[in-house]
């Protein structure tokens, strides 16, 4: 009973600290779309001194080749990461005397496509000295101390639920992103076909017809090109 209670309190506890304490969001995703010959930039502040680190997924899922470039600067100004055409890449970038607090700038840049645009997902999620990104919750239980062991035990619990929500969430959209490159690959790859079938039935038909052409005018005497064939257009 007195169990229960200790949880129910932590509940209210949260409540009143989440009304009370700013929320910090260190988890974004995001599905764009990049188009031919142009360059999509953002911005991610990383100044809170809860945050250690930032780590960056991504992955292209339609357009072209699959491939997008991909570039960080630090608030100096300073590339930190250079991925040029890559169809993926996974980044993770520390704080330290280069890498200092500030907004960093990542871009994903296609101005090398001529036509295709490219549709990508992304997230990042800024981390803290155990790896965690669920900051606004561990803040609003170091504010609260009215319940000892049990608010250790809870946090303990919900912090383990939250990170293995978070991994199933990730698991579920990688998921999501192969199916969509797959079935893109497919789509491109069955207009493939259908051009190139048609092409060569074309080709067949023109081929048959010329050969039919050319035959026939063996047997026909007035015919230039069966004089010819036959050697005898003089």
């Amino acid at each position: 009973m007195h169990a229960w209670l200790a949880v129910f309190l932590a509940v209210l506890a949260v409540s009143r600290a989440e009304q009370a304490t700013e929320k910090l969001q260190d988890e974004y995703m995001m599905t764009i779309d990049v188009p031919a010959g142009r360059t999509e930039c953002f911005f991610q502040p990383l100044t809170h001194e809860k945050f250690i680190a930032m780590a960056i997924n991504y992955q292209v899922i339609g357009g072209g080749n699959n491939d997008i470039s991909f570039i960080v600067t630090n608030p100096r100004g300073d590339l930190i990461v250079n991925d040029e055409r890559q169809p993926s890449g996974e980044h993770k970038i520390l704080l330290d005397d280069k890498n200092q607090r500030g907004d960093y700038q990542f871009c994903f840049d296609n101005s090398f496509s001529y036509q295709s645009s490219k549709m990508l997902y992304f997230e990042v999620m800024l981390l803290d000295t155990n790896g965690d990104y669920m900051a606004s919750y561990q803040r609003m239980f170091e504010n609260e101390k009215l319940l000892g062991e049990q608010m250790e035990t809870f946090t303990s619990i919900t912090t383990k639920v939250k990170n293995n929500l978070n991994q199933i969430e990730r698991d579920q959209a990688n998921i999501r992103i192969v199916e969509a490159r797959d079935r893109s690959v497919m789509e491109h790859n069955f207009e493939n076909v259908n051009f190139y079938g048609m092409l060569y039935v074309f080709v067949m038909l023109t081929t048959f017809g010329v050969q039919v052409y050319m035959v026939r005018s063996l047997f026909e005497e007035r015919s230039k090109v069966g004089k010819l064939l036959r050697g005898t257009g003089h």
